[in-house]
């Protein structure tokens, strides 16, 4: 994972990359810098149970953030989007709908 911080927040993105008969794909994940931990099933359905850690994912965005075709401008705007989208999805979990 490698590392972004952009207007004073930290965050770690992947670049993904599909290809398919209808055309190819890239997306850019971005997780949050703090771990979660989960537990699970070593083997599936049974065996003892496993805590394992993670990097939450935060949001997605549609594009490969260090593609030459896509401007500063433009990636600017992705991540003003969905950081607005992270501002507003904690508003609602402090109950401030409208």
């Amino acid at each position: 994972m490698r590392t972004l911080t952009y207007k004073g927040q930290t965050f770690y993105y992947t670049l993904g990359y599909d290809c398919s008969e209808y055309g190819d794909s890239e997306w850019t994940n971005f997780y949050s810098t703090e771990l979660e931990t989960y537990t699970v099933r070593k083997y599936w359905l049974f065996g003892p149970k496993v805590e394992k850690t993670r990097h939450p994912m935060l949001f997605q965005i549609l594009t490969n953030i260090e593609s030459k075709n896509n401007t500063k401008k433009d990636i600017q705007g992705y991540l003003n989007r969905q950081l607005s989208l992270l501002g507003r999805e904690e508003e609602i979990k402090n109950g401030e709908i409208v």
